[in-house]
Parts: C-alpha cells; structure tokens; sequence
C-alpha cells in the first residue's frame, strides 16, 4: 500500500495482487484513482491549464465506471499521455501520473 499527501489530502493506494507478473485492478485501486484524480485536477489547473480538459475527462471516467475492467483504457492512457507532454519533471503531476498508472495497471 502507497501513502502519498499532496495539498493536505492523504491518498492511501489500493492493494495490488502481484504473482505471475501482472497487476490485478481492484475496485479498491480504482477508488484511490478516482481520488488521484481529483487531486490531480486542481495541480493541472494551477500547472498546466491547456491539459485540463484531459484531466477533467479523466476523472469523469473514473468517476462513472462501475468496475476497473470496464475502463477504456485506450482513451485513459490517451489521455495521461497528453498530460504528462506538459509536466514539469519531478512535480507533482508527473508523480501523481505514475501513480494512476500503477493504480489502473497501465
């Protein structure tokens, strides 16, 4: 489990069950995306607000999914990519992405 605090918000990641080299989605992993997700709105807005149509797209997802295999996971990875074409290395963003990815099994 992955502890992380950004703008006084704890985000606790979801458990991944690891064994023959894949990572399982859990529906726990996707409420701590969703969460992510919101946290990584505001830092876009503030960041990189030309990406904040993706971000926002993004959340919405997540938000509207009823299980972690139902994600489209082309237009989700779509759509961290063209966030992360805007992220400052090392900031913020670019770790809350990482995390998303780690959390979706991207």
């Amino acid at each position: 489990m992955s502890t992380y605090r950004f703008d006084n918000v704890e985000i606790h990641g979801g458990r991944q069950q690891f064994g023959d080299g894949t990572v399982s989605v859990t529906a726990d992993s996707l409420e701590a995306a969703l969460l992510i997700a919101g946290v990584l709105v505001g830092r876009v807005v503030a960041e990189q607000p030309d990406q904040t149509r993706e971000a926002e797209a993004l959340r919405d997802e997540l938000a509207t999914t009823a299980s972690p295999q139902a994600l489209d996971g082309s237009r989700v990875r779509s759509w961290l990519a063209t966030i992360s074409t805007g992220a400052t290395t090392g900031g913020a963003v670019v770790v809350l992405l990482e995390e998303l990815k780690r959390l979706l099994g991207l």
